[in-house]
């Protein structure tokens, strides 16, 4: 009977041993896991940046579309501003909604270059200036209600007189009213405020409209890569729910949709996509690719585009064409970017 208890003991002793693992074991597993991580991350990094754009894309159609709705409801023009970011005057991350400008009628006189105008009779240049109405970009009718548009694209103010004067540059000469002695009557429309205690509203974090990339009015953008875009940058709806203002020129306003950081990136390099200190509207739209040399295949990002028919005032969002040019071409630009939206190829994103 002794002898069957140590034998029973023995066996129950050596079956309760477990054996250990052994320092090879442990590494592999170790890589294992380690891989196995860094795969997550990632998928789960690639999942956020996407759904952040798209994010950002229905905010921005929520927001042009409710301001459609203001103005159709209000039967009075309403409409967006997109707010410059503050560490990128070349992309937009708030938008805010307004309300319709209004006019200021007068009489003034053109010089004989046909580009810069001095007021006669009206409210002075210098207090709408002063009190934020009149800025760059605004809009003004000579001879008012029958005569051609034109765009403010400079404010110069004279100091030698008390108080002083200031004086508005056209985009363009008025060669049909040039040097004219007689005053001639205006119309300008002034800059929009902003809709009642409207407050502005931020695109999600790190997400910004790149105005680089998106195809907007010419009146918006800078002379150079290094200068800013327009601080009054509006969308305008009328009561029929159309767009009116600088945008109306274009049958399709793109609005692109991308990361910050990922705008910040391919502008700090001077020579991408051949663009340098200047450049030109017709060098635009611009989308940089995910990389700038043909191998590996060019793969963007995951990019939004918000599309507003301007003629219709419908406000759509896309995702971006990332078919890159063929090899004769620039290998870091979409053949079309637009493609999806100007065709409705693809479903709504």
């Amino acid at each position: 009977m002794r002898r069957f208890r140590q034998i029973q003991y023995a066996k129950n002793l050596k079956t309760s041993k477990r054996r250990a693992f052994t320092l090879v074991e442990l590494l592999v597993v170790l890589a294992i896991v380690l891989i196995l991580a860094a795969v997550t991350i990632a998928s789960v990094n690639f999942s956020y940046n996407a759904d952040r754009m798209r994010a950002g894309g229905r905010q921005l159609q929520s927001f042009l579309m409710g301001a459609r709705d203001k103005a159709i409801y209000a039967n009075e023009v309403r409409g967006v501003r997109l707010l410059l970011d503050p560490n990128d005057n070349h992309a937009v991350s708030a938008v805010q909604y307004i309300g319709a400008p209004q006019r200021e009628t007068g009489m003034l006189t053109i010089d004989s270059t046909g580009r810069i105008i001095n007021l006669i009779s009206g409210t002075p240049w210098f207090n709408l200036f002063n009190r934020g109405f009149l800025k760059v970009g605004n809009r003004i009718q000579i001879p008012r209600d029958t005569g051609s548009w034109f765009t403010i694209s400079a404010i110069q103010t004279d100091t030698t007189k008390t108080p002083p004067i200031k004086s508005l540059i056209l985009n363009r000469p008025n060669s049909d009213l040039a040097g004219t002695v007689n005053p001639i009557s205006f119309t300008l429309e002034l800059a929009s405020t902003p809709l009642g205690d409207a407050q502005p509203v931020q695109l999600p974090r790190g997400t910004v409209i790149d105005l680089d990339g998106s195809q907007i009015p010419s009146t918006w953008r800078p002379v150079s890569l290094t200068k800013s875009y327009s601080p009054q940058m509006d969308i305008l709806f009328t009561p029929r729910g159309t767009v009116v203002g600088d945008a109306s020129a274009y049958g399709i306003v793109h609005l692109l949709i991308s990361d910050a950081s990922d705008v910040l990136k391919w502008k700090s390099t001077a020579t991408l996509n051949g663009r340098n200190s200047t450049y030109q509207a017709s060098s635009l739209p611009l989308v940089p690719a995910e990389n700038t040399v043909p191998s590996p295949p060019i793969v963007p990002k995951d990019r939004i585009i918000v599309t507003i028919t301007t003629r219709t005032g419908n406000v759509a969002v896309y995702p971006i064409n990332p078919v890159p040019q063929s090899s004769s071409g620039n290998p870091s630009l979409a053949a079309d970017p637009f493609l999806f939206a100007e065709s409705g190829r693809v479903a709504n994103k």
